[in-house]
């Protein structure tokens, strides 16, 4: 289920989603760099693994990018009901 998931690719999550963390604060989001870096993780962790997920699955109906964008979608809201 989770083939694909390497450590590159865990790295890769991490460095980008606390980018996006670090320019949220750059911006001027008032919560505690912390605080944004644990939301940032989790959401961006969830969505890589639904994402890895659905690209190991072999969908009949739909192609793999549809079911993909559909991961996105699912791990972002996962993701937002851990936080």
């Amino acid at each position: 289920m989770f083939k694909g998931v390497t450590w590159r690719r865990i790295a890769i999550t991490f460095v980008i989603n606390t980018a996006v963390v670090a320019l949220a604060k750059w911006l001027g989001v008032d919560n505690p760099f912390f605080d944004l870096l644990v939301t940032g993780q989790v959401i961006g962790f969830s969505i890589m693994l639904a994402v890895s997920a659905a690209g190991n699955m072999n969908p009949r109906r739909i192609t793999k990018p549809v079911a993909q964008l559909i991961a996105v979608v699912v791990g972002s809201v996962i993701g937002t009901v851990l936080v």
